[in-house]
């Protein structure tokens, strides 16, 4: 079977090497061939793709809030896109970029005095029943 397929497409090219393309002689050429796009030739050697079938669905915000969905190839819940800080009015960049600022730890003052009158308020749990 796979002579006379291999004697057709010979004869094929060589009556039209003249007339078509070298594109359209490959395309005839490897009409008769066989190819394995199975599993067996998957074992074989790895499959090159450059881009692999599995996609996540993720949620993209957009900088003024409008938010879709794409397909990433990572498995994440939400993609937040930056904002232009160029676009902002001057108060509002200030206030943004502020945000960013090394602050000044607080110090906390520990007030242990004990002038406080508790005797009233928690009476009730003091008695013995």
């Amino acid at each position: 079977m796979a002579a006379p397929v291999f004697r057709l497409t010979r004869f094929l090219v060589s009556q039209a090497k003249s007339s078509i393309c070298r594109a359209c002689q490959n395309a005839v050429w490897n009409a008769g061939t066989a190819v394995r796009w199975n599993s067996n030739r998957a074992v074989i050697a790895k499959t090159n793709r450059k881009v692999y079938t599995r996609q996540y669905p993720v949620l993209v915000v957009n900088p003024d809030g409008s938010t879709f969905r794409i397909k990433y190839k990572e498995p994440q819940k939400i993609i937040k896109l930056p904002l232009d800080i160029n676009s902002l009015t001057f108060d509002e960049r200030k206030k943004r970029l502020s945000r960013y600022q090394v602050r000044k730890k607080r110090v906390i003052k520990d007030d242990l005095g004990d002038d406080a009158d508790v005797t009233s308020k928690y009476r009730h749990l003091w008695k013995k029943t």
